[in-house]
């Protein structure tokens, strides 16, 4: 039970916008490969995020983190990281007033990666709030993944003694202990973060409550009742999950798809028949998810949860189910596929999730700073992939990002030399639309 208390000095509600890191080149052929037992190329390809900035210490650092429901640790890159480091910004303990080190050492393995942590404590500042004595771990080492991403660090919100969501909870920082997902479905768009409060432009008609699984191993845990692929009238369950013996479906922001236990993956992947060149695809059928403690099944159209790469030949489909096996024999997770679709509330006081349907159409994101894929065959820093007025960060495999009016072509999956018109800016990878 928590207690909730009266407090003077809570944050009612405080929004942040999160930027999108636009899926690289070759990411359908690398789920393709992953689905035939070849994990370690999504390892690899694992790049559509959301992130948005955090500010650390006193006077505050600024970074660019993942909100990761999925974890509960936090951390950003330290000064004592090398070259892994060299194109993140990096925290300089010495410089901020209210960092303590904690004397602790700590190992992080991601799916897509690790970091090596040094621990301490310092002020947090998300938004308009504050957490004190926060614990942090600033990163010595970053796997290659890891120094490949736009973004500098994660801050986990999942529950455990030293996690940013006990802070908040302890320091009484906010009205309701509450927090709240918009994923734009568009690049060209802000998604956003709201702790807190909701934001009911985001998102139309009722919201779906559905109850957490106590003692699951991850907060964010419901039951799975069952998997439905529906063509018209014709319904195919998935096996395995049931209203008397439930699966786990972990809701989860920083998994970019859809996961589960290989042979469930391998028999939606039958059901489904998504053709790699996208000739079915309008003709895919719906998927319904019915969760526990509600009876409204939440669905996903073909238009959600199939990946298309476009290419010079055409587009390039498959599915956004990933085989991944756990300790929890029955345990999905359920990333951005999903929660693009359903604007999502993590309601900790309440121990539940909410979804409800998102709604299109947010600001736009800033013209001077566009993503643009991947420059896997980019030159080492200060290079750059094509020509332009000032040098920006590339290197092997990192994103390519622009500021200004101008923008690198693209031919499968490599930058070549080229400056359109003033007038042009990235859209998509191997595309300058007139803006």
């Amino acid at each position: 039970m928590v207690l909730l208390l009266a407090c003077a000095t809570c944050v009612a509600g405080v929004a942040l916008p999160l930027k999108r890191f636009q899926q690289p080149t070759g990411f359908v052929e690398a789920i393709l490969a992953a689905q035939e037992g070849n994990t370690t190329a999504l390892t690899n390809f694992h790049n559509s995020a959301y992130y948005g900035e955090i500010e650390v210490g006193t006077p505050q650092q600024s970074f660019h983190v993942i909100f990761d429901t999925g974890s509960d640790a936090s951390w950003i890159p330290g000064e004592e990281c090398g070259k892994g480091c060299a194109f993140h910004r990096r925290f300089r303990p010495q410089r901020s007033e209210t960092y303590a080190p904690a004397g602790q050492q700590a190992l992080l393995q991601y799916g897509t990666g690790s970091a090596n942590l040094s621990l301490g404590f310092d002020r947090i500042r998300i938004g308009d709030f504050e957490v004190d004595h926060q614990m942090i771990g600033t990163a010595s080492t970053l796997s290659p993944v890891l120094q490949r991403v736009p973004f500098d660090g994660i801050v986990g919100l999942g529950w455990k003694r030293g996690s940013l969501l006990e802070g908040v909870v302890r320091e009484q920082v906010l009205s309701h202990n509450r927090f709240a997902f918009y994923l734009s479905p568009q690049p060209a768009e802000l998604g956003e973060i709201s702790f807190g409060t909701v934001n009911p432009d985001r998102y139309t008609g009722e919201i779906v409550w559905v109850p957490l699984v106590e003692g699951a191993p991850h907060l964010w845990t419901v039951a799975l009742r069952g998997l439905q692929i529906c063509h018209g009238s014709v319904c195919q369950q998935l096996e395995g999950c049931s209203d008397d013996d439930p699966c786990l479906a972990l809701i989860d922001s920083g998994t970019s798809l859809l996961a589960g236990p290989t042979p469930a993956v391998e028999r939606v992947a039958e059901m489904l028949q998504v053709q790699p060149d996208c000739s079915n695809r309008l003709d895919l059928g719906q998927m319904h998810f019915s969760f526990g403690g509600v009876e409204q099944p939440l669905s996903l159209s073909s238009q959600t949860y199939v990946v298309e790469e476009p290419g010079l030949t055409g587009g390039f489909c498959a599915s956004s189910w990933m085989p991944m096996d756990t300790s929890e024999s029955k345990l999905f997770i359920l990333g951005d596929v999903f929660m693009r679709e359903y604007y999502t509330i993590f309601d900790f006081d309440a121990r539940r999730i909410g979804f409800a349907r998102s709604v299109s159409g947010g600001p736009p994101a800033p013209a001077g700073l566009v993503w643009s894929g991947l420059c896997f065959d980019a030159p080492r820093f200060p290079g750059r992939c094509a020509a332009s007025r000032r040098p920006h960060r590339r290197w092997p495999g990192a994103p390519c990002w622009i500021r200004g009016d101008f923008c690198p072509q693209w031919h499968s999956g490599r930058c070549l030399s080229g400056e359109p018109s003033g007038s042009e800016l990235c859209s998509s990878p191997g595309v300058a639309s007139k803006k």
